[in-house]
């Protein structure tokens, strides 16, 4: 059946996102920003993230980098170009409920609304 094939390959792209994601924070508490960078542009050249939430992960991951090597307005550019308003109703768990169901509020991390 197709279907098992496809599921199969969307958890393994799950697990492959969240153990990026536990390299990113390893990076980060490293201080290995330009690793972060070509991890992140990696990720984005493959395609690979798939969610709302990832996209936003990875996009925080790339600002803080960005902003840690002093390249301020390649940072705010890439926030610029990814999002709208961090405030809009597609970054919140209820617009999505068959991807989060029974999540409610932001899923902005709190490190993209302080850049």
């Amino acid at each position: 059946d197709g279907g098992d094939a496809g599921s199969a390959d969307s958890q393994k792209v799950a697990v492959l996102i969240s153990d990026e994601v536990a390299a990113l924070q390893e990076l980060a508490l490293r201080g290995s920003w330009r690793t972060i960078l070509e991890k992140v542009s990696q990720a984005r050249s493959f395609s690979l993230l798939r969610y709302p939430h990832e996209h936003l992960i990875y996009l925080t991951f790339n600002a803080i980098a960005l902003t840690k090597l002093r390249r301020f307005t390649e940072a705010m550019e890439d926030i610029e170009a990814s999002v709208e308003n961090l405030d809009s109703p597609s970054y919140r768990y209820e617009a999505f409920p068959h991807i989060y169901p029974n999540r409610k509020g932001s899923m902005v991390p709190f490190a993209l609304r302080w850049i």
